[in-house]
């Protein structure tokens, strides 16, 4: 709605107020006024009185705009928000080599067919890979793909990204133990073990079995339940029973980490030497039809806070005053700027030259 001063009157509430006279009709001082203004996307109202004309200009529009723009983004925000919760899902599955999930509110199956890590000339993991295939309803493979970290498969509206891994506990193969005692060499026996079967100890009547193994190994103190703290080698530990005949002659825990760490009042020592890992991927398994609505909420919020931020809103008043034999114009600006000044110093030239360069009179 234009926003008029009540005559002249009203200047000594604004700013930068410019008063000068010029030889050219109100009327077309008027239009070449606003012309100029509408050039520069302004806003223009115009309130004749009797002998005055009072010009409202303002580019607000534009700042105006961001602020809708602002609103409506959060709205697009909102939906996507609601529809993703009600419409989309996001879990994380586990699979060793060969494994095979079914997918949610999908007639199709994902199978993982090796994962592999990658590591770098210091030795540090740099990368880790699956290769993963999609089984339709009738088993028949329909996509094998490998993917990495920030290289998912994108299938049937449902995104599979590579987001972790962690140590298989139960499919952890191999490993190596020392075993020190009587009748053995004194510097112990080194002894590849398979996790679950049971060898005969070389050269004597004693068997060892490596009956379970967890990657970063921690006991509940109250309860006595020995759980694994997280998916890294942290603390790798083995279960190994020794035994003779019926005779268990070692029954505990050995440790990596911790070679020293042996049961108290036992004949015979056992020290964990090594491990070979078995790793399952981890694969995040999303469906978001919510990624438009988002997307495009945070491209207009992004624009118009650009837009209500660094685009200043401007207003101007022009006031054209018949005063005789020639006008009284007088601009007002409720901001502080240059720009300002510089605009009414080519206004006047403009107006200067409507008949035929008449000369400015007044101040």
């Amino acid at each position: 709605k234009p926003r008029f001063l009540n005559g002249a009157g009203g200047i000594g509430v604004h700013t930068n107020t410019e008063t000068f006279s010029v030889l050219t009709s109100r009327e077309r001082a008027a239009k070449t006024i606003i012309r100029d203004f509408r050039r520069k996307l302004y806003r223009c109202a115009e309130k004749m009185e009797h002998e005055t004309t009072q010009i409202y200009a303002h580019n607000g529009g534009i700042k105006e705009l961001g602020t809708l723009v602002f609103h409506l983004s959060l709205v697009l925000l909102m939906i996507g928000g609601v529809i993703g919760r009600k419409f989309g899902f996001s879990y994380q599955e586990y699979l060793s080599k060969g494994t095979t999930v079914p997918i949610r509110e999908r007639d199709f199956s994902l199978r993982c067919d090796w994962f592999k890590l990658e590591t770098n000339e210091m030795g540090e993991i740099s990368d880790y890979k699956s290769k993963l295939t999609i089984l339709n309803k009738d088993r028949s493979e329909a996509v094998t793909t490998i993917i990495e970290v920030n290289h998912p498969l994108n299938y049937n509206g449902i995104k599979f990204y590579q987001s972790s891994y962690r140590i298989d506990d139960d499919e952890v193969a191999n490993i190596k133990i020392r075993v020190s005692g009587p009748k053995l060499d004194s510097r112990g026996v080194d002894v590849p073990l398979r996790i679950g079967e049971t060898t005969r100890l070389a050269g004597t009547n004693m068997s060892i079995l490596a009956k379970w193994f967890i990657g970063d190994f921690v006991i509940d103190m109250k309860t006595g339940e020995v759980f694994s703290r997280s998916s890294q080698p942290n603390n790798p530990a083995a279960k190994v029973i020794l035994f003779r005949d019926r005779d268990t002659l070692y029954n505990s825990w050995t440790f990596l980490k911790h070679p020293d760490f042996h049961p108290t009042e036992r004949t015979y020592r056992i020290s964990l030497l090594d491990f070979t890992p078995s790793y399952t991927t981890g694969i995040t398994i999303k469906k978001d039809p919510s990624a438009p609505f988002i997307w495009m909420g945070i491209l207009l919020m992004s624009i118009s806070l650009v837009v209500m931020f660094f685009i200043s809103k401007k207003r101007r008043w022009i006031i054209v005053e018949d005063k005789g034999t020639d006008l009284k114009l007088t601009c007002m600006s409720d901001t502080e700027s240059d720009e300002f000044e510089s605009w009414v110093g080519k206004m006047r030239g403009k107006l200067e030259t409507l008949y035929n360069g008449n000369s400015l009179k007044g101040k």
